[in-house]
C-alpha cells in the first residue's frame, strides 16, 4: 500500500498539506464548507486508522502513525497558508497589525465586547486610513468610499460577513446580485409615494407614544426630577420605538415595548444574536461550524427560536391577507 508508506514518511503528509492549500484552498471561498471539510478529514482519519490496524494488527502503533500523519499534514497546510498570506498575497503591502495578515481571529479577540470602533480608531491613528484588518480584508476610513462601494454603479460583491446567518438571509444582505434584484423588485412596492404616505400616520402615533411616556416619567407627580430614578435610558427607549414600528411594518403587530416599558422577549433574543453575529461575522466559518457541531447550544437555540417566531408571525399575516 503506497499511501501507507507515504503517510509514514516524515515529510509526506506535510507536503500533501501544503499542496492541498496551493491547489485547492488558495482559490475561491471555503468558509461555508468548513463543516463538510472537517467531516471529510474525520472520516479519512478513521479510514486510515482502520487500514493501518488491518495491515499492522497493532492498535497503539496505528494510532500513533495516523496521529503523526495528521499533525504533519496540518503543519504543512497552515505553514503554507501563513507564508502565502504574509509574503505573496495581493494585500501584503498594506499596513496593519502583524497578526491581521495571518488570521481574522485576532480581530474577534481584540474587538470583543463591542469595542470594534475603538480598535479601528487606534488602528487609524497608527497605520493611516487604509488598514489590512484581515488576510483578505482592507478597512478604509474615507468618507468618499461608501458611495463608491454601495452606490448604484458599484460592481463590488458583499463581503463574507453577510453569510454569517445563512441559510436564512435578508434581502439587504444577499451577496448574489440577481437574487437581490429579484427580491428588491418586490420591496419597491413598499417604497412608492403612496405607500410612504401611509406610513406617516403610523410613525406619528408611535412618536406621540414615545414622547408621552417620557413626559410621564419625568413628571413631578411621578418622580423627583433631581433623584436618580428620574434618569432616562434613551438608548432603550429609542430601541423600543424603532422595534415597535418595525413590528407593525413587518408583522402588522407592535411589540408593545413602548407601552409596557420593557424589552420584548423575542427582541432580546434578536439583540443577543446580533451581538454574537457582529463578532462571528468576522469569521463566518466559525459560526457555521458552531451551528453544525452544537445546534442545541443556548445561543443557536435561542436564535432559531426567534426566527421560528418571526416565521409564524409572517405566516399569520399572509393568512389574513389571503382571507381578505
Amino acid at each position: 500500500m503506497d499511501w501507507i508508506v507515504f503517510g509514514r514518511a516524515p515529510l509526506g503528509p506535510g507536503l500533501l498539506g501544503a499542496l492541498s492549500h496551493l491547489i485547492f484552498f488558495i482559490r475561491g471561498e471555503w468558509h461555508m464548507r468548513v463543516p463538510a471539510i472537517i467531516s471529510f478529514y474525520f472520516i479519512s482519519s478513521i479510514a486510515m486508522l482502520y487500514l493501518e490496524i488491518h495491515l499492522t494488527g497493532n492498535f497503539t502503533a496505528s494510532m500513533k502513525a495516523v496521529g503523526r500523519a495528521a499533525c504533519s499534514y496540518a503543519a504543512g497546510l497552515y505553514i503554507s497558508i501563513i507564508i502565502y498570506r504574509k509574503y505573496f498575497h495581493r494585500l501584503k503591502g498594506f499596513p496593519g497589525p502583524p497578526l491581521a495578515g495571518i488570521t481574522k481571529l485576532w480581530h474577534v479577540w481584540e474587538s470583543a465586547g463591542g469595542k470594534n470602533h475603538l480598535l479601528l480608531e487606534d488602528l487609524f491613528s497608527l497605520y493611516g486610513p487604509i488598514i489590512r484588518t484581515g488576510p483578505e480584508e482592507l478597512t478604509i476610513i474615507d468618507a468618499a468610499l461608501p458611495h463608491i462601494i454601495d452606490g448604484p454603479k458599484s460592481q463590488l460583491t458583499k463581503a463574507t460577513f453577510y453569510d454569517v446567518f445563512l441559510p436564512m438571509v435578508a434581502m439587504s444582505a444577499t451577496r448574489n446580485v440577481n437574487d437581490h434584484d429579484a427580491r428588491r423588485r418586490i420591496w419597491n412596492k413598499s417604497f412608492s409615494p403612496k405607500a410612504m404616505a401611509s406610513y406617516e400616520e403610523l410613525i406619528l402615533r408611535f412618536t406621540e407614544l414615545l414622547t408621552s411616556q417620557i413626559e410621564n416619567l419625568l413628571s413631578p407627580r411621578n418622580a423627583d426630577i433631581e433623584s436618580p430614578e428620574a434618569t432616562i435610558n434613551v438608548t432603550d427607549w429609542f430601541a423600543w420605538y424603532a422595534f415597535d414600528i418595525m413590528g407593525e411594518f413587518a408583522f402588522s403587530r407592535s411589540f408593545n415595548m413602548l407601552r409596557d416599558r420593557k424589552w420584548h422577549s423575542k427582541i432580546c433574543l434578536l439583540v443577543d444574536g446580533m451581538s454574537a453575529g457582529d463578532a462571528l461575522g468576522k469569521v463566518p466559518w466559525l459560526a457555521q461550524l458552531g451551528k453544525n457541531i452544537r445546534p442545541r447550544m443556548p445561543l443557536v437555540k435561542d436564535w432559531d427560536s426567534m426566527m421560528q417566531w418571526c416565521k409564524g408571525c409572517m405566516d399569520e399575516r399572509l393568512q389574513v391577507s389571503v382571507n381578505l
